[in-house]
Protein backbone atom coordinates (compact mmCIF):
# COMPACT_ATOMS: atom_id res chain seq x y z
CA UNK A 1 0.00 0.00 0.00
CA UNK A 2 1.11 3.85 -0.50
CA UNK A 3 -0.73 6.96 -0.13
CA UNK A 4 0.47 8.59 -3.41
CA UNK A 5 -0.83 12.42 -2.34
CA UNK A 6 -1.78 14.19 1.25
CA UNK A 7 -3.65 17.33 1.40
CA UNK A 8 -4.25 19.21 4.44
CA UNK A 9 -6.94 21.64 4.70
CA UNK A 10 -7.81 23.76 7.80
CA UNK A 11 -10.45 26.87 8.55
CA UNK A 12 -13.25 27.16 5.35
CA UNK A 13 -14.80 24.41 3.98
CA UNK A 14 -15.04 25.81 0.46
CA UNK A 15 -12.29 23.19 -1.29
CA UNK A 16 -13.27 20.14 0.96
CA UNK A 17 -17.08 20.48 -0.57
CA UNK A 18 -15.69 20.89 -3.80
CA UNK A 19 -13.32 17.95 -3.38
CA UNK A 20 -16.84 15.96 -2.22
CA UNK A 21 -18.93 16.98 -5.55
CA UNK A 22 -16.07 15.55 -7.47
CA UNK A 23 -15.73 12.32 -5.90
CA UNK A 24 -19.18 11.87 -6.48
CA UNK A 25 -19.78 13.58 -9.69
CA UNK A 26 -21.13 11.14 -13.00
CA UNK A 27 -18.48 8.99 -14.27
CA UNK A 28 -16.59 8.06 -11.18
CA UNK A 29 -17.42 4.21 -11.38
CA UNK A 30 -16.14 1.90 -14.62
CA UNK A 31 -19.95 1.91 -15.38
CA UNK A 32 -20.12 5.66 -15.39
CA UNK A 33 -22.54 6.00 -12.24
CA UNK A 34 -21.54 8.50 -9.39
CA UNK A 35 -19.06 8.08 -6.63
CA UNK A 36 -20.00 6.72 -3.48
CA UNK A 37 -19.22 7.22 -0.07
CA UNK A 38 -18.88 5.25 2.71
CA UNK A 39 -17.30 4.99 6.25
CA UNK A 40 -16.51 2.72 8.88
CA UNK A 41 -20.04 1.97 9.61
CA UNK A 42 -21.87 1.49 6.39
CA UNK A 43 -21.88 1.57 2.74
CA UNK A 44 -23.64 5.26 2.03
CA UNK A 45 -22.94 8.27 3.88
CA UNK A 46 -23.94 11.15 3.30
CA UNK A 47 -21.68 13.86 2.27
CA UNK A 48 -23.36 17.32 3.54
CA UNK A 49 -24.00 15.50 6.46
CA UNK A 50 -20.04 15.20 7.20
CA UNK A 51 -19.56 18.59 5.78
CA UNK A 52 -22.23 20.56 8.06
CA UNK A 53 -20.39 18.46 11.16
CA UNK A 54 -17.19 19.41 10.32
CA UNK A 55 -18.06 23.18 9.58
CA UNK A 56 -15.71 23.88 12.91
CA UNK A 57 -13.32 21.44 12.89
CA UNK A 58 -9.56 23.08 12.94
CA UNK A 59 -7.99 20.05 11.42
CA UNK A 60 -9.60 18.51 7.95
CA UNK A 61 -6.97 15.98 5.84
CA UNK A 62 -7.89 15.12 2.28
CA UNK A 63 -5.83 12.01 0.87
CA UNK A 64 -5.78 9.25 -1.46
CA UNK A 65 -4.71 5.82 -1.49
CA UNK A 66 -3.44 3.22 -3.92
CA UNK A 67 -3.19 -0.19 -2.66
CA UNK A 68 -0.31 -1.74 -4.47
CA UNK A 69 -2.02 -4.90 -5.54
CA UNK A 70 -5.28 -3.11 -5.92
CA UNK A 71 -6.00 -5.06 -8.92
CA UNK A 72 -6.34 -8.11 -7.35
CA UNK A 73 -8.74 -6.86 -4.50
CA UNK A 74 -12.46 -7.30 -5.25
CA UNK A 75 -13.15 -5.13 -2.58
CA UNK A 76 -11.36 -2.01 -1.85
CA UNK A 77 -13.46 -0.65 0.76
CA UNK A 78 -12.69 -3.64 3.70
CA UNK A 79 -8.71 -2.60 3.21
CA UNK A 80 -9.23 0.90 3.12
CA UNK A 81 -10.99 0.44 6.68
CA UNK A 82 -8.69 -2.28 7.82
CA UNK A 83 -6.24 0.65 6.60
CA UNK A 84 -7.67 3.38 9.04
CA UNK A 85 -8.02 1.30 12.18
CA UNK A 86 -4.68 0.64 11.67
CA UNK A 87 -3.95 4.36 11.91
CA UNK A 88 -5.77 4.40 15.00
CA UNK A 89 -4.42 2.08 16.77
CA UNK A 90 -0.64 3.93 15.69
CA UNK A 91 -1.63 8.07 16.51
CA UNK A 92 -3.94 5.91 19.64
CA UNK A 93 -7.35 7.86 18.81
CA UNK A 94 -10.07 7.77 16.71
CA UNK A 95 -10.78 10.76 13.90
CA UNK A 96 -14.86 11.38 14.93
CA UNK A 97 -15.62 11.77 11.36
CA UNK A 98 -14.37 9.64 8.02
CA UNK A 99 -15.63 9.37 4.96
CA UNK A 100 -14.07 7.39 1.99
CA UNK A 101 -14.61 6.91 -2.35
CA UNK A 102 -13.97 3.61 -3.21
CA UNK A 103 -12.59 4.73 -6.98
CA UNK A 104 -13.17 1.98 -9.86
CA UNK A 105 -9.77 3.10 -11.58
CA UNK A 106 -6.81 1.39 -12.49
CA UNK A 107 -5.12 1.40 -10.14
CA UNK A 108 -7.37 1.49 -7.37
CA UNK A 109 -7.87 4.45 -5.37
CA UNK A 110 -9.47 5.38 -2.81
CA UNK A 111 -10.15 9.08 -1.62
CA UNK A 112 -10.38 9.35 2.23
CA UNK A 113 -11.57 12.64 4.38
CA UNK A 114 -10.85 13.34 7.94
CA UNK A 115 -11.91 15.75 10.33
CA UNK A 116 -10.88 16.26 13.99
CA UNK A 117 -12.96 18.82 16.36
Amino acid sequence: MRAVRLLAIAGDLGAARAHLKYIVRDGVTREGAPGRLYDANGDDVDGSTFLDRSEKDPHQFRFVVSADEGARLADLKPFIRDLLSQMERDLDTKPPRTLLEDKRTVPRLAAVLLAWP
